[in-house]
C-alpha cells in the first residue's frame, strides 16, 4: 500500500558536528524550512480528515440539506464550511447534488 505523502514527515538534518557559523546558519534555515513543511502537511492533512470524516458520517442519508445565510446584497453563504460544493476540488467531487430547488423572489427575503 503506498504511503500518504501528507501524513508523513519530512525528517530533519542532522546538526553538524563543526563550528563553523555559516554551516550552522545553513543548518538552522534548512530545520526552520523543514519544520515549515511539517507544519503545513498536518495542517492538509487535518483539514481532509475533517472533510472525509464529516463524508463518512452522511454517507448513508438519502439527502440532506445545507442551511444558508443571506446578506444584505441577498448572496447566499452556507453556515458550515466543512463540506460543501463551493470549497476544494475533494468536497466538490464527494458531493453528489441530488435536486436543486430555486427559491422564488419572496421566498429569498426573509425581511
Amino acid at each position: 500500500m503506498a504511503r500518504c505523502l501528507i501524513n508523513s514527515l519530512v525528517p530533519v538534518a542532522v546538526r553538524p558536528e563543526t563550528e563553523d557559523e555559516l554551516l550552522i546558519k545553513k543548518w538552522k534555515w534548512k530545520v526552520k524550512s523543514v519544520q515549515k513543511e511539517n507544519m503545513e502537511r498536518h495542517s492538509l492533512w487535518c483539514d481532509i480528515e475533517l472533510k472525509l470524516a464529516v463524508a463518512r458520517t452522511m454517507k448513508d442519508e438519502e439527502g440532506f440539506y445545507y442551511p444558508h445565510n443571506l446578506d444584505f446584497r441577498r448572496r447566499a453563504y452556507p453556515m458550515h464550511s466543512y463540506l460543501i460544493r463551493l470549497g476544494s476540488d475533494l468536497c466538490h467531487g464527494i458531493l453528489e447534488i441530488a435536486l436543486r430547488v430555486v427559491l422564488l423572489e419572496s421566498q429569498a427575503y426573509a425581511g
